[in-house]
């Protein structure tokens, strides 16, 4: 098993999180946009609380399934990705399954994990690179992140919903 952090420069770091940053703009600023708009429209609370609970959760499952590849390989092996993937998954259904309000807070939860995640992966891949690619490869993560788990926060704020209602 090979560590994919061993060494690494604060300057290349600072690079990362600005790129980061810049990636990550407009989509934050639709999240919590929307998450005022929700909020207003159906008079409920926006939780910042759980959207730093998600971030967090998230930051540890890309280190925790990313961080590291197997001896001799240079790619990440199918089951780390499926791992990462099912880990996601579980956090955004069950975390949206459990929001007090729905309509604000899911888009804060969705935001959260593909931040969080972004920001883990940005991390890991950036510090390292000399090409400037994995900027590029960022916005691909955000975009199927963005799609992937959407699909599951809004599912899961759908079948929120019904239960509540019923």
């Amino acid at each position: 098993m090979r560590f994919l952090l061993p060494d690494f420069s604060l300057a290349s770091l600072g690079n990362v999180l600005l790129v980061y940053a810049l990636v990550l703009a407009l989509h934050t600023a639709l999240a919590w946009g929307g998450a005022a708009w929700f909020a207003r429209k159906y008079d409920q609370r926006v939780g910042p609380w759980v959207a730093m609970e998600v971030f967090v959760l998230a930051l540890v499952i890309s280190f925790a399934t990313l961080s590291w590849m197997p001896e001799g390989q240079f790619n990440y092996s199918p089951w780390q990705i499926l791992c990462s993937g099912l880990a996601m998954v579980i956090l955004v259904a069950v975390r949206v399954l459990r929001l007090r309000d729905i309509y604000p807070n899911f888009l804060l939860v969705w935001w959260a994990a593909v931040a969080g995640y972004a920001l883990g992966w940005s991390v890991i891949s950036g510090v390292k690179d000399s090409t400037g690619l994995w900027a590029a490869g960022l916005m691909f993560l955000v975009m199927g992140l963005t799609a992937g788990l959407g699909a599951v926060a809004g599912l899961a704020a759908g079948l929120r919903a019904w239960l509540s209602a019923s």
